[in-house]
C-alpha cells in the first residue's frame, strides 16, 4: 500500500486539488514516463507502416 501511495499519491492530489486536475495528472504522468511510451509509439508506427505497405501490395 505504501508503494502505491508513493507512486500515485501526487497524481491523486493534483486531481483533487486543481480544477481540471485529471488532465493535469494524466499529462504529468505521460511526461514523466515519456521514454517508455516513446518505444511503444515507434513500434506502433512501424506496425502501421508495415500494414499500409501490405495493403498497397495487395491492391496491385
Amino acid at each position: 500500500m505504501e508503494i502505491f501511495i508513493q507512486k500515485f499519491g501526487p497524481y491523486l492530489l493534483l486531481e483533487l486539488l486543481l480544477p481540471g486536475g485529471t488532465l493535469v495528472a494524466i499529462a504529468l504522468f505521460l511526461y514523466r514516463r515519456r521514454k517508455s511510451f516513446s518505444g511503444w509509439m515507434s513500434i506502433q508506427r512501424l506496425a502501421n507502416r508495415l500494414l499500409d505497405e501490405g495493403l498497397e501490395t495487395s491492391r496491385r
